[in-house]
């Protein structure tokens, strides 16, 4: 795991390589039950725009290939 990120932010990364879906990968890693979709696309997005996550995500897009 890259120690520059939260496990939360670690679980996102990993479920939005799985998934391709950022709104479903935040629900998953983290507690949004009870959280409008609405609230959940904003927060996926600024999640996407971090420079690490977005970081993080290209490691993990480049260990798939």
């Amino acid at each position: 795991m890259n120690s520059k990120l939260t496990i939360k932010q670690e679980n996102f990364c990993m479920k939005y390589v799985e998934l391709g879906n950022a709104s479903e990968a935040y629900r998953s890693a983290y507690n949004a039950e009870n959280t409008s979709d609405k609230t959940i696309n904003e927060k996926a997005s600024r999640l996407l725009k971090k420079g690490k996550v977005g970081a993080r995500l290209a490691e993990l897009k480049a260990e798939h290939k």
